[in-house]
């Protein structure tokens, strides 16, 4: 496969595994389904760059409340093989 279009591995935050889904999601790695109800992993990535807060928005008391922070599904068996599939 080839590498991601736009993520980077220096800009990867977390990964957390999902005990069971509330609906179902793609999973970013292979494209196929991942079911309602079945386990998997999130991996979140740091905010994009590029992206502006609303103004509109106060941050106070949560300053962190506009942060937007990526987060991409995968099969928990994709789960290593998406990191390999991250650019350098």
């Amino acid at each position: 496969m080839k590498k991601h279009p736009t993520l980077k591995k220096e800009e990867y935050y977390d990964i957390r595994t999902i005990g069971a889904g509330r609906k179902d999601k793609i999973c970013e790695y292979c494209s196929k389904v991942i079911p309602k109800g079945e386990s998997h992993k999130v991996h979140t990535f740091l905010p994009d760059p590029n992206f502006v807060p609303d103004p509109n928005i106060p941050a106070n008391p949560h300053p962190n409340q506009q942060i937007a922070y990526r987060t991409f599904p995968t099969h928990t068996t994709c789960s290593e093989h998406f990191y390999d599939f991250l650019n350098d």
